[in-house]
């Protein structure tokens, strides 16, 4: 990987972002310590659960030194696969570095380099943050320095099988593709085993680094076999036809055709990156999960913080959190900046503004209810809670997906990130003050209600139902704005 056109070509890559970032930073300031300070807070919280949970004697909550690693390890493997579809095989603009008289290998090279540089930046980032956190506060959790060993070679081993994966993933043919697959995702369960075993540190070091070898031979494989996925991929992209995906047929006939069209637009973009075939799995996972979570910790597990009542409500209410995040609050942050280019051309189109951005707002809010169905529905069932407690917290998703959608495309139009090396990807640091400021939002809605929840039934659920109609106003206003700064958007050509 050492050739020199792809070295410049990297460096090319990292200089942009690099200035790209330093600008957002300075135009920022207080932006920026913020970020800092609710990034020391997180770390800190997740670290004091940590400590907590592992005093608690319940087997299914006991986190052992696999179980991180391994976390670990599949965070950056599908971190690295999602950004390899994303920024290659999904990319467009690569297509003058194909037609330029560059090998193949340096274009591959200069494309996995950018990944693992960012990520081992961002492994080195949390590491340093978590030791420092870890020694100011004491915490009580057995680190040696063997894990910090497994835990490098574990992530460098991550980013080659996610590159691989995406690879495999998008060759022509379908036998070998599933047959390579099939095979090579083996050394994810191996990963599994050599974790979760009782082997000695220096059998996991040595075959840590023969997994890590064998993967950069797959790495190393036949140029052709890059190009020939990214050429399968770039054109599998348009073979989809708006004639064939029709699921805005009821709103053309009830609302306004340009805004009806702008919503199907981003429904269509969204049906082709296969993001709503994740939405469904993710909801049905994290179901599952809940499910799974009742069944070895009973209808009140004991977990010496009084809230053995509420304890599933407030769970619920975290992993109805993560589902809205992925699936609202995350993508639209994108819902601006991934036009990049084609920007001009919308802005030139006679559709009104508030068409653009309430287009874009549907497109988001129309999966939504299967977060209820899916995740709320099933765990309250079981639970046999009264009717009232179900119907708080189904209304209270609703308040978190009104202010998420609401939140995010007001930030998206604040903080457009056009970089195209990113492909309108929000950075780090908007992502998480968004998550953060969505999450303390949210929590201010729902917490005056669950306080009267807990002394009278009906009169908590008539409270959540206010806290609705006000993030539902909100939303509104949010999007107001949102049409504000989208008109005084303006994009350097």
């Amino acid at each position: 990987m050492g050739h020199g056109k792809s070295l410049v070509m990297f460096s090319k890559e990292v200089l942009g972002s690099y200035r790209a970032t330093s600008k957002r930073v300075f135009q920022h300031p207080i932006m920026t310590a913020w970020f800092i300070i609710l990034l020391m807070v997180g770390f800190s919280t997740v670290l004091i659960m940590a400590e907590y949970v592992s005093t608690l004697e319940i087997d299914f909550l006991l986190i052992e030194r696999g179980d991180i690693l391994f976390v670990i390890f599949f965070f950056f493997m599908g971190k690295a696969s999602s950004e390899t579809m994303d920024g290659c095989y999904r990319n467009n603009r690569l297509k003058h570095l194909f037609t330029s008289p560059v090998k193949v290998s340096d274009i591959r090279n200069m494309v996995f380099l950018k990944i693992l540089w960012y990520n081992l930046l961002l492994l080195a980032i949390s590491v340093s943050l978590v030791t420092g956190l870890y020694h100011l506060l004491r915490i009580d959790l057995y680190i040696d320095g063997f894990f910090f060993l497994h835990l490098y070679l574990l992530v460098i081993a991550a980013l080659l099988v996610g590159f691989n994966m995406a690879t495999l993933s998008n060759i022509n043919k379908k036998i070998p593709k599933y047959i390579s697959m099939g095979i090579y995702a083996q050394s994810i369960s191996l990963i599994w085993l050599i974790t979760h075993g009782n082997h000695h540190y220096l059998f996991v070091s040595l075959f840590l680094v023969i997994l890590i070898t064998l993967s950069l031979l797959v790495y190393l494989s036949p140029s052709s076999v890059f190009m020939d996925a990214w050429i399968k991929s770039i054109s599998g992209s348009k073979t989809y036809s708006t004639r064939s995906f029709r699921p805005m047929k009821f709103f053309r006939r009830c609302s306004k055709k340009p805004f009806c069209r702008i919503a199907e637009k981003e429904m269509l973009e969204r049906w082709r990156r296969k993001e709503t075939t994740a939405v469904l799995g993710i909801a049905a996972f994290i179901s599952m999960g809940l499910v799974l979570l009742y069944y070895q910790l009973g209808p009140e597990p004991d977990l010496g913080l009084g809230l053995e009542e509420y304890f599933y409500p407030i769970f619920i209410g975290m992993s109805v959190f993560l589902a809205v995040s992925l699936q609202i609050l995350i993508p639209s942050l994108t819902l601006f900046s991934r036009e990049g280019r084609r920007m001009w051309a919308i802005k030139t189109l006679p559709v009104a503004s508030e068409d653009v951005v309430y287009g874009k707002l549907l497109s988001l809010l129309i999966f939504t209810p299967i977060i209820p169905v899916f995740i709320v529905t099933p765990l309250m069932v079981l639970l046999d809670y009264p009717f009232a407690y179900l119907l708080f917290v189904l209304i209270s998703s609703v308040i978190l997906i009104f202010l998420s959608s609401g939140i995010g495309i007001w930030a998206a139009a604040r903080f457009p990130n056009f970089d195209d090396s990113v492909d309108g990807a929000p950075d780090v640091m908007t992502m998480y003050i968004v998550l953060m400021m969505c999450l303390i939002i949210s929590s201010l809605f729902v917490v005056i209600p669950f306080f009267f929840l807990t002394t009278d039934h009906v009169l908590g659920v008539l409270f959540v139902i206010l806290s609705a109609d006000i993030a539902a106003l909100s939303t509104f206003l949010l999007c107001s704005r949102a049409t504000q700064l989208y008109e005084s958007m303006q994009l350097d050509m």
